[in-house]
């Protein structure tokens, strides 16, 4: 049997790269999530509801960092941030939620899934300002430099998600399937 005989049609000539314009977009959605919300949880409350969702599945048990992660056996030490209280506050529930939930537009409809649950929420990580005292947004270079690049022909990266809405990163996915 030839490989890829069993699918029939054009579209399997093109999947990769239609999955990879999509999936260099969706690297923006964490942020956007955050954006909208308001809300730039800390690391310590995204770890949180991992290690919760961990033990949940696990029905109880140990933890710790990961071997080789930050924090873990062989990694290196993790970043320096202020002190956490490890709480989880309603506002990182809800941005975790959504952000689990995947991509949707303006009228509700799926656009895209969110990537498999694992170990992190890693598009969604803020870095602490130390000036204000602040959790502040960190677009995603990933998506920021492939939007930019790729779809708007700039050799930049994205600088601000001011004015883009869930129904831009649908209209950005679109525009990277026919690149």
């Amino acid at each position: 049997m030839v490989a890829g005989a069993a699918i029939r049609g054009p579209a399997a000539i093109g999947a990769p790269a239609f999955r990879y314009g999509f999936q260099q977009v969706n690297h923006l959605f964490q942020n956007l999530v955050e954006k909208d919300a308001g809300y730039f949880p800390p690391p310590c409350e995204f770890a949180a509801i991992v290690n919760a969702a961990i033990e949940f599945c696990r029905g109880g048990g140990g933890g710790g960092g990961r071997p080789g992660g930050p924090g873990g056996p062989g990694g290196p030490p993790p970043a320096p941030t202020p002190a956490q209280k490890g709480t989880v506050s309603a506002q990182a529930l809800k941005v975790a939620t959504t952000i689990l939930g995947g991509l949707k537009d303006s009228s509700g409809k799926q656009v895209y899934i969110q990537y498999q649950f694992a170990a992190q929420f890693v598009d969604g990580a803020t870095p602490f300002h130390s000036t204000t005292q602040t959790w502040k947004l960190s677009i995603s270079s990933l998506a920021g430099e492939w939007i930019t690049r790729f779809l708007q022909h700039y050799n930049s990266t994205l600088a601000s998600l001011d004015g883009v809405t869930l129904d831009t990163l649908k209209q950005w996915m679109i525009l990277g399937t026919k690149m």
